[in-house]
């Protein structure tokens, strides 16, 4: 049987496939499947190169996380065009973190540290490091496929649920939506925004809440009436 220093290969082989169970069963753990998207931000890289920085839904099958790009997001050209074969998905329950991911992507990428050559967003809860494996192409979007080769979580202590990072988060899914959509169903994705406005004034009586999630309905309302008129 083949050695190398007294490890077969046989063994090694026995360790990596117990290690990807472990990252399996973390991603598991941070509560990952492949009927609900986790909203998590995304970063596109390769060595010490980022692509991109954008927030992005995720979904999990046991072997594979999975996610829509959508064609013009910079997520697409830096994976599609530029050839960014790595995706580090973050998971963060500060939606602060995901108004800079979309408005404000020069601050997010200062908060950007790398581990053990693995990039992720420094006050991030957890973050799992994958390896595009496949990409399906449709007319307005791919689908990537990835590989997960390290799961970390940073924050074990839990915290409180609240509904206005919930609310603000939510709208900034919204407002990514907007462009792709036709215009009955945009009007209906404002009326969300509204509702989720609505939400943060009455659940959160932070300045920096109120004013992201004034500006998302602002922006978002000035984005309809670019689109639609």
């Amino acid at each position: 049987m083949i050695s190398t220093h007294g490890i077969t290969i046989v063994h090694i082989l026995h360790m990596m496939v117990k290690y990807l169970d472990t990252i399996v069963k973390v991603i598991k753990k941070l509560g990952f499947n492949k009927w609900v998207y986790g909203e998590t931000i995304a970063i596109s890289y390769k060595d010490y190169s980022i692509g991109s920085i954008m927030p992005l839904g995720v979904l999990f099958n046991g072997q594979l996380l999975y996610a829509r790009i959508y064609k013009g997001s910079s997520m697409y050209t830096s994976v599609m065009d530029l050839g960014y074969s790595n995706i580090s998905i973050n998971i963060c329950n500060d939606p602060i973190l995901f108004y800079y991911a979309i408005f404000n992507k020069d601050v997010l990428m200062d908060k950007v540290v790398y581990s053990n050559g693995f990039p992720h967003i420094r006050t991030c809860d957890a973050y799992i490091a994958t390896k595009v494996s496949r990409i399906d192409r449709y007319r307005d979007y791919i689908m990537v496929y990835m590989v997960p080769v390290n799961a970390v979580i940073k924050r074990k202590q839990p915290r409180v649920y609240n509904r206005a990072a919930f609310a603000i988060i939510e709208a900034l899914v919204y407002y990514t939506k907007l462009q792709y959509v036709s215009k009955d169903l945009a009007s209906k994705y404002i009326e969300m925004i509204k509702f989720f406005t609505n939400i943060v004034y009455r659940s959160s009586s932070r300045r920096i809440h109120r004013k992201i999630i004034k500006d998302v309905l602002d922006r978002s309302i000035e984005k309809y009436k670019q689109n639609y008129g």
